[in-house]
């Protein structure tokens, strides 16, 4: 099964699901992670990586994926999008009722949320992440409380939190962000955007079960993204855990609800 761990999906023409989904048959692609999209001008996205301007903070549109994923149960998987700045006496209450929902993991998204991996909401976050044993999904910026090295320090405090890191870290090659897969068990790198020498560098360091397959649609292409997967010198058992295998395991850490304590 070929799994597709990052896919933005909106209401604009080129992000609705049914573009998703002939994508996604073009490329062989069976199931996608969906996440709200619309919260950025991807036009403006070298502004905001590099923080000369900043987006306007707006609320992820949740509903929206709730809707798309019952629309096509069998190829979307949701991950629910968390403002950290809510409440904190909100946030166990809105994790618990997106698991309630169906959503499958949290995504953090630094870029348009003012956040710190070093204080704040994020520990609670992660710490509800661990509880309730799903994936946290987060990217990571050049910002000093947002960068793979204030990650490290969430990582570090919270070892039972599986951490997904969006497009294997910052830039082309994020050395560090491949230096965590490797020393820490519970992170992993979603390969979305990720040029060939960064994804032949984690395979090395990290090992093919770190890695897990993405597309960032509708900002990449499919067809593209898993070319890069196919070009590895690796065998088809080991493309197969990047392209699903890996991504596959880490959802049998889920359990209803209702059956936790």
């Amino acid at each position: 099964m070929i799994i597709d761990s990052h896919a933005h999906i909106s209401k604009r023409t080129a992000a609705k699901p049914e573009i998703l989904i002939q994508d996604m048959d073009l490329a062989g692609i069976d199931k996608a992670v969906l996440v709200p999209g619309g919260m950025l001008d991807i036009r403006k996205m070298s502004e905001y990586t590099t923080l000369r301007e900043k987006p306007e903070p707006v609320q992820p549109d949740n509903e929206y994926v709730e809707h798309c994923v019952a629309l096509y149960p069998e190829r979307f998987i949701g991950f629910y999008c968390i403002n950290p700045l809510t409440d904190a006496r909100d946030i166990e209450s809105e994790v618990k009722l997106a698991i309630q929902k169906g959503f499958k993991g949290i995504k953090l998204a630094p870029l348009v949320h003012p956040m710190s991996f070093l204080e704040g909401n994020i520990n609670w976050i992660a710490e509800l992440c661990s509880t309730y044993d799903i994936p946290l999904y987060t990217h990571v910026t050049v910002n000093e409380e947002t960068n793979t090295f204030a990650l490290e320090s969430l990582v570090a405090k919270h070892p039972n939190t599986t951490i997904i890191i969006g497009h294997m870290g910052i830039g082309d090659v994020d050395q560090h962000a491949i230096n965590l897969a490797s020393e820490f068990p519970n992170v992993y790198l979603e390969t979305s955007l990720a040029p060939i020498l960064a994804l032949k560098l984690a395979i090395k360091q990290a090992g093919v079960k770190k890695l897990l397959f993405g597309t960032e649609f509708p900002l990449s292409d499919a067809l593209v993204e898993r070319e890069k997967i196919n070009r590895l010198s690796l065998s088809d058992e080991e493309k197969q855990l990047i392209l699903g295998g890996n991504f596959a395991r880490l959802l049998t850490l889920t359990i209803p609800i209702e059956q936790r304590t």
